[in-house]
C-alpha cells in the first residue's frame, strides 16, 4: 500500500512540474500573482490578461466552445456570486491535469483571447 501512495505522489509531482512549466512560461496569458500554489485541492487561480471584454460572458462563451473553465458560471452561477468568490479576472486551473490536456487548454485559451481582441 505504501508503494502505491508513493507512486501516486510521484506521478502528481511530475504533473505539477510539467504543468507549472506550461502555465508560467513566457507565452502564457496567465499571471500567478502568488506563485503557482495549489489551492482548493489541485487547483490554482491565476489571473487572466484580458482587456476590454465582459469577463463572465467571455468565460461562458469559452466553456460552451469546449474550454474547461470555472464551472460556477455554467451551472446556475450568478455574476454576483462569481465576483464574491473570485474577485478580478481569475480562472480555475486544475494542476493535476495531464500535460497534454493543459497544453490543449492553453491553446484554446489563446484562440479565445484572439477572438476577444477582434
Amino acid at each position: 500500500m505504501t508503494h502505491q501512495v508513493h507512486a501516486h505522489l510521484d506521478a502528481m509531482a511530475q504533473r505539477f512540474r510539467s504543468n507549472s512549466e506550461l502555465l508560467t512560461g513566457p507565452a502564457s496569458p496567465l499571471a500567478f500573482t502568488d506563485g503557482l500554489v495549489p489551492f482548493a485541492e489541485y487547483s490554482a487561480f491565476p489571473q487572466l490578461h484580458l482587456q476590454n471584454a465582459d469577463f463572465l460572458d467571455w468565460v461562458h462563451r469559452c466553456a460552451v466552445n469546449g474550454l474547461r473553465l470555472n464551472p460556477t458560471v455554467l451551472h446556475a452561477g450568478t455574476a454576483a456570486a462569481w465576483r464574491a468568490l473570485h474577485p478580478g479576472r481569475y480562472l480555475r486551473v486544475n494542476l493535476s491535469e495531464s500535460a497534454a490536456r493543459t497544453a490543449t487548454g492553453l491553446q484554446r485559451l489563446h484562440t479565445e483571447l484572439e477572438r476577444a481582441r477582434q
